[in-house]
């Protein structure tokens, strides 16, 4: 039983990693967040390692705390507070945004628009 856990991992693990360079990986998994925001300009820790390019447009959303459960433990979710549209790619991993829509704040999370 441990060794088709064990394969079933391995097996999805090498599927993600393919997938990582394809649409399907950004759209639906690729995250980044909000490293410094200056006016309507934001510098996000997406960059060309992760397929960014310029005009790519970016969801924002913040976490926040939504209640707590029984044992009065936080329970958070995240809304969405905006838009970016990146205006330069600034190396592997950072690029820099313009906000097009909503209040950006540093640490908020950014992910690629479907």
């Amino acid at each position: 039983m441990k060794s088709i856990v064990l394969l079933v991992f391995v097996t999805a693990s090498l599927f993600l990693a393919a997938c990582s360079q394809n649409p399907f990986y950004h759209e639906h998994f690729m995250r980044g967040h909000v490293v410094n925001v200056s006016d309507d300009q934001v510098r996000v820790c997406i960059g060309k390692k992760d397929g960014a390019e310029v005009s790519d447009e970016l969801n924002v959303y913040r976490v926040v705390v939504s209640g707590q459960d029984a044992s009065g433990t936080d329970i958070y979710d995240r809304e969405t507070v905006g838009k970016v549209k990146i205006t330069r790619i600034t190396g592997e991993h950072f690029a820099v945004a313009n906000v097009t829509e909503g209040s950006v704040k540093k640490h908020d999370i950014v992910e690629f628009s479907p």
